[in-house]
């Protein structure tokens, strides 16, 4: 949404404020992944940075367990008695189907990696992209979001170690079944179900519980629940697969295993910071440049927020630009306008610089 942008700044200052409580020589590093696009899978799972052993690890290629790095061994705290948990009950997303404790990355939809790093062709749409309302919606997609999605991946057969009701290319051939020979449709349900999971929680459209039988054979999976979709072509938008049908998909597809950066809680796994300082870096380019990328319509519309969301979610606060951010900054409450002045690097108001606003990869 809308405030987006604001808030994975802001999540990405306050991460950076508590690693300089401990020691205040290290910052929070970007990734300029366009650099790394045009990369095979083998190369990016095997050598180039941050995916090394001296920066954040390796990946397995079939099961995206890391290999090496110093964190290697970082696993998901028990819950205990906190309300939010997952099906094994672990300290994350409860729609996380993954039973692996552990920081998983794919790295990609299938072994072969499907699912590719933004470009610098992708950067360049957003710089020149000259309406704010829709800069903040577009950002959370393209150059931000494949780029967690090209880390996180699938889990995309049995050589996961995972069940294989539970892997992709299972799951790809029961859905085939369900919406016909249409594979785009099929592809796009399966890619699509877990960025909705949380939405079709908080409408009551999906439930995720597990028994002491799934946990033992780590097979747990979430299920649609008996109340009507009102709505659901607001959830995706599938060109030959009728509604109905798409339904049932999507209840089906919703048992696949990812890595981390597809899920709410991929904040965990420490790369995921790199892709929103990176982003940070391209919206600070754009604002020192405005006789290159203007934008000539700086007005936050609040109509997105204020039809979209209540129709889709019933009631999700923090896109609109009067909605307060959760956690106070500089020790103030601000709201979402509030905090995007402070990320306007012309304001000199952040407590940090980039190293350099050099883009070598990209001709812009």
């Amino acid at each position: 949404g809308t405030g987006f942008l604001g808030a994975h700044l802001m999540m990405t200052l306050f991460l950076e404020a508590s690693i300089q409580s401990v020691d205040p020589s290290v910052a929070v590093p970007y990734w300029s992944y366009e650099a790394d696009a045009s990369l095979p899978f083998v190369g990016l799972n095997g050598g180039a940075l941050p995916f090394t052993a001296e920066w954040f690890g390796e990946a397995d290629r079939y099961t995206g367990k890391l290999l090496n790095g110093a964190f290697k061994d970082v696993r998901y705290p028990d819950a205990g008695d906190h309300p939010v948990k997952d099906m094994y009950g672990l300290l994350r997303s409860p729609w996380n189907t993954n039973p692996n404790p552990g920081l998983i990355r794919y790295f990609g939809m299938t072994e072969y990696g499907d699912g590719d790093l933004p470009t610098c062709s992708d950067w360049a749409a957003w710089l020149n992209e000259t309406d704010l309302t829709t800069a903040l919606l577009s950002v959370q997609y393209g150059v931000h979001g494949d780029a967690h999605l090209r880390v996180a991946g699938f889990a995309h057969d049995e050589r996961s170690g995972l069940d294989a009701r539970l892997t992709y290319k299972h799951l790809e051939k029961e859905v085939q079944q369900i919406v016909g020979p249409s594979t785009s449709d099929a592809g796009k349900i399966l890619f699509n179900t877990p960025n909705y999971m949380k939405a079709m929680m908080r409408l009551g459209l999906v439930k995720c519980e597990a028994t002491a039988e799934c946990v033992a054979a780590r097979t747990c999976t979430c299920s649609c629940t008996d109340q009507e979709w009102d709505a659901p072509e607001l959830i995706y938008n599938l060109t030959s697969t009728p509604v109905e049908v798409g339904v049932k998909a999507f209840c089906r597809a919703m048992s696949v295993a990812t890595g981390c950066q597809f899920k709410a809680d991929g904040a965990y796994d420490p790369p995921f910071h790199l892709v929103h300082a990176a982003v940070g870096r391209v919206w600070e380019y754009k604002f020192l440049n405005l006789d290159r990328y203007p934008m000539t319509n700086m007005v936050w519309s609040r109509s997105w927020a204020d039809t979209v969301l209540q129709t889709r979610t019933r009631e999700c606060l923090g896109h609109r630009p009067q909605d307060i951010l959760p956690a106070p900054v500089f020790g103030l409450q601000l709201i979402n306008e509030q905090v995007l002045e402070l990320c306007d690097p012309r304001q000199g108001a952040m407590p940090y610089v980039y190293d350099t606003f050099e883009f070598p990869a990209c001709s812009f």
